[in-house]
C-alpha cells in the first residue's frame, strides 16, 4: 500500500467493498495486531500474516489488505496443500 492509496495484488486499483470509491487511505493498527493465519489441519505449519489496514474517505469504510508478498506465499501455500 502507498501512503494515501492502496493497490490489490493484481496491480488494479484498490476499491472500497462497500462504496466503490477508490479514495482510500493507509493506515495501521494500534498496540493489537489482527493476523490472518490460514486454517490448516496441522498448526505447526501455519504462518501468519499481518495485513495492511485502510479507511475509505468517501464512505468511512476501514478494511485489511495483504500486501503482494504475503499474497503470493498464501497462494503458494494453498497450492502445495492441493485446494
Amino acid at each position: 500500500m502507498s501512503d494515501q492509496t492502496t493497490s490489490v495484488s493484481n496491480g488494479e486499483e484498490q476499491k472500497c467493498p462497500c462504496c466503490h470509491g477508490t479514495d482510500l487511505f493507509a493506515g495501521r493498527g494500534s498496540v493489537f495486531k489482527v493476523p490472518f493465519v490460514p486454517d490448516t489441519p496441522i498448526l505447526k505449519y501455519a504462518r501468519s500474516y499481518l495485513p495492511s489496514q485502510y479507511a475509505c474517505l468517501s464512505c468511512g469504510f476501514m478494511g485489511f489488505v495483504l500486501q503482494q508478498s504475503d499474497l503470493v506465499k498464501l497462494r503458494k501455500e494453498n497450492e502445495a496443500r492441493g485446494t
